[in-house]
């Protein structure tokens, strides 16, 4: 797992979420506040993640399971960590806001499509059905 990488991936996945998010309020506070929108923006930070967590664990990188689980536990407390700093800075609010029951729902759909981004992106070696396991034990007189 190279930290470097995982930053930078986590990064541009957390700018693009957030830059998504604020332009999906902007079109829904302009169009009368449509559901559909909201809806949107809602989905956002999944879809953004799942996208990103696919390309930063494609083949070559992160390669057994458990490394991408690491990664994505990382992945989501710098995300706990980047709501925190936005809500401080940006927001002017307390940073213990990030820990309310609607953040952990939150924060659990990016879970899940890390996790699912970490499956999507194994290589997983196809079985053929031609591909039979070989003996080691030499064949017996007439079995050949």
């Amino acid at each position: 797992m190279r930290l470097i990488r995982l930053f930078i991936f986590w990064f541009l996945a957390f700018v693009t979420s957030y830059g998504i998010n604020i332009l999906m309020v902007l079109v829904w506070s302009a169009l009368g506040n449509n559901n559909f929108i909201l809806l949107v923006g809602m989905m956002n930070a999944p879809i953004v993640y799942l996208l990103f967590g696919w390309l930063y664990f494609r083949p070559g990188f992160a390669i057994k399971f458990s490394a991408r689980i690491k990664s994505t536990i990382i992945w989501i407390v710098l995300d706990f960590v980047g709501g925190m700093l936005i809500l401080e800075l940006f927001s002017g609010l307390d940073y213990t806001n990030m820990f309310s029951p609607i953040s952990f729902l939150i924060e659990t759909t990016n879970l899940l499509a890390l996790l699912l981004a970490g499956y999507l992106s194994l290589q997983l070696t196809p079985h053929s059905a031609t591909t039979l396991p070989q003996s080691s034990v030499p064949p017996r007189q007439g079995q050949a």
